[in-house]
């Protein structure tokens, strides 16, 4: 560690001339190309697979340092913005998922876009895609059901007309 900081009385400071290795700094130049609009190539796909497999929760988790409030503010800011980035790459992934109808893998990229973010409409309409998808009739139901009851309770909300109309068919048969 000692050879990686460069401390002063004023400052700490990551040393950039030392050799390192960063998983946050991977992470994030791994989504520069990554739009939910056109298809992923099977390279982008990887990348972006192993690149969010980095993001492993808070950032600087736990990490506070007393009567610093800019460094607080700046590390709020920062982790909402890492959190973002890792929201958008698994809807990414997920949008291809259910476009190349890889039920599996998608499944696992909507669950973990709702430990992400638990309010996240698009997640639970993109599972219920997938398991329309996979002939998961009455989970894709259950899915609908689940997110129009949270957003109910949580803000007093209705799913989307798109979700919504999704439901009604699949419902119907």
């Amino acid at each position: 560690v000692g050879y990686h900081l460069s401390i002063t009385y004023q400052t700490v400071a990551f040393n950039l001339d030392a050799p390192y290795s960063l998983d946050v700094e991977s992470f994030r130049g791994a989504f520069a190309d990554a739009s939910p609009h056109e298809d992923l190539t099977a390279e982008l796909v990887e990348l972006l697979v192993a690149k969010t497999k980095l993001y492993r929760g808070e950032f600087l988790q736990g990490f506070h340092i007393s009567d610093a409030s800019e460094f607080e503010e700046w590390l709020l800011l920062e982790r909402e913005h890492l959190n973002q980035q890792a929201i958008r790459a698994c809807t990414v992934l997920a949008k291809h998922y259910v476009q190349s109808g890889d039920t599996d893998a998608g499944l696992v990229v909507t669950k973990r876009l709702l430990e992400l973010e638990p309010w996240y409409e698009v997640a639970y309409h993109l599972q219920m895609l997938l398991l329309m998808q996979s002939g998961q009739r009455a989970a894709a139901l259950m899915q609908y059901e689940t997110c129009q009851k949270l957003l109910a309770d949580e803000f007093d909300a209705v799913p989307s007309a798109e979700m919504t109309a999704h439901y009604e068919r699949l419902k119907a048969g």
